[in-house]
């Protein structure tokens, strides 16, 4: 009876003691993937979310023969090129986020609320 309870005992000890490999939360994401903080505001988004995307390229003449568009910034995507993945995530926060994200290749939105109107 003794050595049933000491072997209780040190499993019960153990089961409480946290795993080596136990998870952090929030986990440590990689480089690939962005969390976009709900506190800052739009402009800084706005501005970090210009760093992760395309830049527009100024268009020559021999890109196109419309007239109007040479020498314009335009969005032309060359991603689907790369092997580079991205994911955006939104924090949820109370008013709406107003800032411009280029959805381009391989590159994943998401929201992190509960529902559509939390982000």
């Amino acid at each position: 009876m003794i050595f049933a309870n000491c072997a209780l005992d040190s499993t019960i000890s153990k089961a409480n003691e946290p795993a080596e490999s136990a998870e952090l939360n929030p986990p440590q994401w990689p480089a690939s993937v962005h969390i976009i903080d709900s506190t800052k505001s739009d402009e800084e988004i706005q501005n970090e979310l210009d760093g992760l995307q395309e830049q527009p390229t100024i268009i020559t003449s021999d890109m196109t023969s419309n007239q109007d568009l040479i020498g314009t910034k335009q969005f032309v995507p060359t991603e689907h090129f790369s092997s580079e993945r991205k994911v955006i995530f939104f924090e949820p926060r109370e008013e709406p986020y107003k800032v411009d994200v280029q959805v381009g290749y391989y590159v994943q939105v998401a929201g992190l609320g509960a529902s559509a109107k939390d982000v």
